[in-house]
């Protein structure tokens, strides 16, 4: 049975093609680059033929290194049936965790199955349910992407001013870290070991562009990343009410969880979200070891107003 390659059209941040430029031509053989603006924001594309949809070389490269990308494609057919046309997104946030969208464009992509939400309905459970599938759905835009990749390049640029030994180190760690954390019994044997050495090699002798990048990507940071939700990421969260126990009075509030916990409150706002109806004055976040709890209590000021420890509050700082 005859079966097609497939299509693949990809659009990259301008600022990762250009650091992975080498490397990509590699897979994209002659295929134009073309760069192009989306509101403001410097992207390219270019168009790839595969011959394996799911695993192929460069999309690999692009997992592999934590490029944040939109793939479309065409409908394609492999020796068993005839796949619909239909696009992927995956951004990166600040703390390394990735977002994965995939949709095609057949008729049942955007649906729910009425059974999960008939037993979300009857548990009682249908808000949340409703709120996680909203979620499911968002991904962060390109102009938040671009926000954070630009702070990881900061944070790239101060590792690129240590000593070689020590970016070595780092890296070796960093592997190590992640090894482990994908390993079902907590430790590595000795072929994991050897694996994981000859990834780390890999990358140490790839230069200190590409360790830095390395570091960053999976959630080493220099210095804090603050980046303010969207107001359709924000409309995903899920929202509370407080009232005003003299009055009655109520205040409605939104919960946006990622790597830090921020609070929304309609009516109130902080510098980055003027014009918007709900702002982000409120956040609490774990940095460098230490949880805290930061506040900008005045809409007109860039910078937080106030940064409150909380390693105070530990429970093992009780006095008897």
């Amino acid at each position: 049975m005859f079966y097609s390659e497939a299509n693949l059209t990809i659009s990259l941040l301008k600022l990762s093609y250009d650091l992975f430029e080498q490397q990509i031509s590699q897979f994209i053989g002659s295929s134009d680059v073309t760069e192009y603006d989306d509101s403001g924001i410097d992207m390219v594309t270019f168009l790839v033929v595969v011959e394996d949809h799911d695993d192929n070389a460069l999309t690999n490269f692009l997992a592999n290194q934590n490029i944040p990308y939109d793939i479309s494609w065409d409908s394609y057919s492999d020796k068993h049936c005839t796949f619909p046309s239909g696009h992927a997104s995956k951004r990166i946030l600040p703390n390394a965790q990735t977002q994965y969208s995939v949709c095609d464009n057949s008729e049942l992509s955007d649906k729910v199955p009425f059974l999960d939400v008939l037993d979300a309905y009857e548990s009682g459970r249908i808000e949340q349910f409703l709120n996680d599938h909203l979620k499911r759905k968002h991904i962060i835009t390109w102009s938040e992407q671009l926000k954070i990749i630009q702070c990881m390049h900061k944070s790239m640029e101060s590792l690129k001013q240590l000593e070689q030994t020590e970016l070595d180190a780092l890296v070796d760690e960093m592997n190590t870290q992640i090894a482990l954390s994908q390993s079902n019994t907590g430790s590595l044997s000795d072929d994991e070991l050897q694996s994981v050495e000859s990834v780390a090699t890999d990358i140490n002798n790839s230069g200190s562009v590409i360790q830095s990048y390395f570091l960053v990507s999976n959630g080493y940071i220099v210095e804090p990343i603050v980046v303010k939700l969207s107001p359709a990421a924000k409309a995903t969260a899920p929202g509370f009410s407080l009232m005003d126990s003299m009055d009655k009075q109520v205040v409605k509030g939104y919960a946006n969880e990622g790597v830090n916990l921020s609070l929304s409150f309609e009516g109130y706002g902080d510098r980055y979200s003027v014009g918007s109806k709900k702002g982000t004055p409120l956040m609490v976040e774990y940095y460098h070891g230490e949880l805290r709890v930061v506040i900008w209590s005045d809409i007109n000021k860039v910078d937080p107003t106030h940064i409150v420890s909380l390693e105070g509050a530990k429970s093992e700082k009780l006095k008897a």
